[in-house]
């Protein structure tokens, strides 16, 4: 019997931790068509449409790194050139 718990416990630790895996992974894609889109609406010259994206990607990027990491520069980057049209 405690065998069977013990194999259980592992299980479900190992389906955490996939999942979690998962989720960041997931996200990572998410973030890097945001800034895609943005840097392709900037090209295109509609900037405006730029700006959501680069938004949501600043959102994610500060939730998984921090505020103050650098990897957010790119999507401010594609914010600052949206402002200046």
């Amino acid at each position: 019997m405690p065998f069977k718990k013990l194999v259980l416990s592992m299980f479900v630790c190992v389906c955490v931790c996939v999942c979690v895996v998962l989720y960041y992974c997931v996200q990572e894609r998410i973030i890097n068509v945001a800034l895609e889109e943005g840097r392709k609406y900037l090209c295109e010259g509609r900037a405006p449409l730029a700006i959501p994206t680069a938004l949501q990607a600043l959102k994610m990027l500060s939730d998984i790194h921090g505020k103050t990491d650098v990897r957010l520069t790119p999507a401010y980057l594609i914010l600052a050139e949206a402002a200046i049209g």
